[in-house]
């Protein structure tokens, strides 16, 4: 029986990026069905008590129902957001 993997992309930068070349490269090695999904492009509501989209509503379903999640993200962007909490440049 086949596994579901969702490989979720962070990246902001679209088209060819590490974080999707990343996942693409990871992918070749899994003997699951895979699915990738941009995070970056959804929509999402200001709050959490607010409303979901009907396109936030369906990867929220398909982060539920997948057997495993990988979360693909830049490295870079997570330090600049660390450094700024830190009053580092």
């Amino acid at each position: 029986m086949s596994k579901r993997v969702v490989i979720a992309l962070g990246s902001p930068r679209r088209g060819k990026n590490s974080s999707r070349m990343a996942a693409l490269y990871f992918a070749k090695f899994l003997d699951h069905d895979y699915e990738l999904i941009n995070l970056e492009r959804l929509k999402l509501p200001a709050s959490p008590d607010e409303p979901c989209s009907l396109e936030l509503e369906t990867v929220i379903g398909k982060l539920r129902a997948a057997d495993a999640v990988v979360w693909v993200s830049p490295a870079a962007r997570m330090r600049s957001k660390i450094s700024a909490a830190n009053g580092s440049q």
